[in-house]
């Protein structure tokens, strides 16, 4: 008789173990990702609607931003184009910080780099699992890829140059001049784009820099954004 009721517990701890192993791996690999869509399409849809009644975040002759009247934290202000990611980085949301809050609604930036078409080091982080895992294959990336920052009067233009995975303590990737890199990628005006490594843990981090090459009024969409197979899809 003993023998069976510990043989019928051990039945019912095993099948509860595995209904939360079932509903975490929903939980994470379903619902994280869902709920951050419908975030970075609200998120999405406030912005253009700013932008379609002039009222950015924030306004200068030259462009979008200025040091003297950068981003509050949490405010999205851009939109990211990743022609060789597709869909997973297709108008996503660049909000200010990188916090939980702002990475879990599209693509976080680091408080204090530059700004899009700014001198300096515009530096970019985003999930790679969960939470929208906008950076999800990050892995396709490769040198000579266009990235498009859009913004309320500009479309940003950046090609990537290199990538490097690093230690999570190396924070000299998001320098303005980032030492290691700086001779390869002779350029005031970068762009980083960080991702964790290996894609279901965070042991290192895996970082691509950038070059701006081209900046087009915000009624010029770029070409090749233009011909993406699913524009119709996005702003």
């Amino acid at each position: 008789m003993r023998d069976r009721r510990w043989l019928l517990w051990t039945m019912v701890l095993a099948g509860a173990g595995m209904l939360w192993l079932v509903g975490f791996t929903f939980h994470q690999h379903v619902w994280t990702n869902y709920a951050s869509h419908v975030r970075a399409t609200e998120v999405r849809q406030r912005l253009l609607a700013e932008w379609e009644k002039g009222d950015p975040v924030s306004q200068t002759k030259d462009h979008d931003y200025a040091q003297s009247g950068r981003v509050r934290q949490s405010d999205a202000f851009a939109l990211l184009y990743i022609p060789r990611l597709g869909n997973h980085v297709w108008a996503t949301p660049v909000l200010e910080g990188v916090d939980p809050s702002e990475l879990n609604s599209g693509v976080g930036h680091y408080l204090g780099t530059a700004l899009p078409g700014e001198r300096g080091n515009f530096a970019l982080a985003g999930h790679r699992a969960t939470n929208g895992q906008p950076f999800a294959n990050f892995d396709r990336l490769q040198r000579g890829d266009r990235i498009y920052v859009r913004t309320f009067n500009n479309w940003f233009v950046y090609v990537l140059d290199k990538d490097l995975k690093v230690k999570p303590r190396d924070v000299w990737v998001i320098d303005e001049q980032p030492g290691q890199i700086s001779r390869q990628v002779a350029s005031s005006n970068l762009m980083s784009l960080v991702t964790c490594d290996p894609r279901w843990g965070s042991a290192r981090r895996w970082v691509w820099w950038g070059h701006l090459v081209k900046t087009y009024s915000s009624n010029e969409v770029p070409p090749e954004v233009a011909n993406f197979e699913n524009i119709s899809n996005f702003p």
